[in-house]
């Protein structure tokens, strides 16, 4: 797991005042917004942490796309790897999740054997 995520106290902590007061239906959008206003705040660690209890428990497409781009944006190499091969893994019909990773890997890995 990269280095970039919460010890799991903080993560407990995340995890449980997500669940607090949101409705079944309404999770991902409460989470996305929660993310992208904890981005907005300069709080890069916590959206970081919305992002991977969303995944693990409401593994909407758009939730890992946001992930993805998370990772792309604030992350190192190494947690943009992990964020995209978990997507490849748990949503393997996405084609879309394979492009990205596979460009990633173009860019990052196989050039350097080239």
């Amino acid at each position: 797991m990269s280095s970039h995520y919460k010890s799991n106290k903080s993560k407990s902590k995340t995890k449980v005042t997500m669940d607090l007061n949101v409705a079944e239906n309404e999770r991902e959008k409460v989470w996305l917004d929660s993310a992208q206003e904890s981005i907005n705040r300069g709080m890069i660690e916590t959206a970081r942490q919305i992002y991977a209890n969303s995944v693990n428990n409401l593994p909407e497409t758009d939730i890992w796309h946001n992930a993805i781009e998370h990772e792309k944006t604030y992350g190192n190499s190494k947690s943009q790897e992990y964020i995209m091969s978990k997507a490849v893994n748990q949503v393997p019909n996405e084609p879309v999740f394979w492009l990205i990773y596979a460009k990633f890997l173009w860019d990052n890995v196989i050039k350097i054997f080239i």
